[in-house]
């Protein structure tokens, strides 16, 4: 190679190198990371999400050991896009009969889904629920990008958002505009519309707002645990009452419950049946035109708890008969559950466990 075109070489390298460093360069100066998108300045109160497929709100409710998360979601009810009209192609048959080839060839490309109203259910917030509410308090993100033009937040799918996601403070909120999900990752793009500042921002918080209808559900319907509880009562619907004292209980692997009038004897009856009422879990919660009321249900028993320093909370069973797999004389049942948890609705309980609790109170109401 002649020494000429060394040099020349030489002088585009270097000046290539340059180029990528002030690129590099600049790239750092327009981003950061561990950025605060939002702090509420106090207690958290709401956060709303309104996406493409499902909407969810969650409501704070009261502070430190009392502190609850009450949600509300649901998914959006795909709209089903009609057939095409073919009234003008028949129209045509005669002539395009010799283009038949070609046609067959050709695909319509198949319209987007689009998606309507949500069937809403409320129910109270998990542990995940809580969780997801902690790292709103402050919102924190991924990386803070600097200015960005039109082509780049495209391509971050901010130019057609496709949910909004609201955070309400004490004193301050703010309103997101969701993208897409960061390449290669679940980490998702996000917008503050009054500042047009963009983030990304962690998976786990976009991912539990996009499927809160089935992710952020509490199924426990006691807010507190058996250990906490003194003594029980239940009462069958017939009016029959039997009393329970829960011996041994801060002993979780010895406790058990007794007749009070003798306290150093287990109860197998009571013991069997308040074990199983201390294991049932909702496992759905009802849209508001699903849920079963009063003259729906037929009641079973109610069981009311006691702690040390006052009334704990009450939990209810009933039962609906299912007109469809019932036949003849053999019913079939539904078993619903309600409790100061779930705020007066029934939700549907499993029919093993309910119909273990409805066999078990009969044994022990001799009935």
């Amino acid at each position: 190679m002649k020494p000429q075109e060394t040099w020349i070489y030489a002088v585009l390298l270097l000046i290539a190198v340059g180029i990528s460093w002030s690129s590099w360069t600049t790239e750092e100066v327009e981003t950061k990371t561990s950025a605060e998108v939002f702090d509420p300045g106090g207690s958290l109160t709401a956060i709303r999400w309104d996406g493409e497929k499902n909407v969810a709100e969650l409501v704070i409710e009261g502070k430190g050991d009392d502190r609850s998360v009450w949600v509300k979601a649901g998914r959006k009810e795909r709209i089903v896009q009609p057939k095409g009209d073919d009234d003008d192609s028949a129209a045509d048959d005669d002539d395009s009969a010799a283009d038949d080839d070609d046609s067959a060839k050709a695909t319509k490309p198949k319209p987007e889904p689009s998606y309507g109203e949500a069937k809403i259910k409320e129910f109270p917030g998990n542990d995940q629920a809580t969780k997801l509410v902690d790292s709103f308090s402050p919102l924190k993100a991924l990386r803070q990008f600097g200015k960005l033009d039109a082509d780049t937040l495209a391509g971050m799918g901010l130019d057609e958002p496709g949910a909004v996601l609201v955070v309400e403070g004490a004193s301050r909120s703010v309103e997101l505009a969701v993208g897409s999900k960061a390449y290669g990752s679940s980490d998702t793009y996000v917008m503050d519309r009054a500042s047009n500042t963009v983030y990304l921002i962690s998976s786990k918080v976009v991912g539990p707002l996009r499927g809160a209808e089935s992710r952020l559900i509490e199924r426990n319907l006691h807010p507190f645990e058996a250990t906490e509880v003194a003594t029980a009562t239940v009462r069958a619907a017939s009016g029959q009452e039997v009393a329970a004292s829960h011996e041994g209980r801060h002993d979780k692997d010895n406790a058990f419950w007794a007749d009070p009038a003798d306290l150093s004897t287990v109860d197998t009856g009571l013991d069997a049946f308040l074990d199983t009422v201390f294991q049932v879990r909702a496992s759905t919660y009802l849209a508001e035109d699903e849920r079963v009321g009063e003259a729906d249900v037929e009641p079973l028993f109610q069981v009311a708890f006691q702690g040390d320093a006052g009334a704990l909370g009450k939990l209810e069973l009933a039962r609906v008969v299912d007109a469809e797999r019932s036949k003849g004389d053999e019913p079939v049942y539904d078993y619903y559950a309600r409790a100061d948890r779930t705020r007066g609705q029934w939700v549907k309980v499993s029919r093993s466990s309910g119909t273990e609790l409805a066999d078990a109170m009969a044994g022990l109401f001799g009935s």
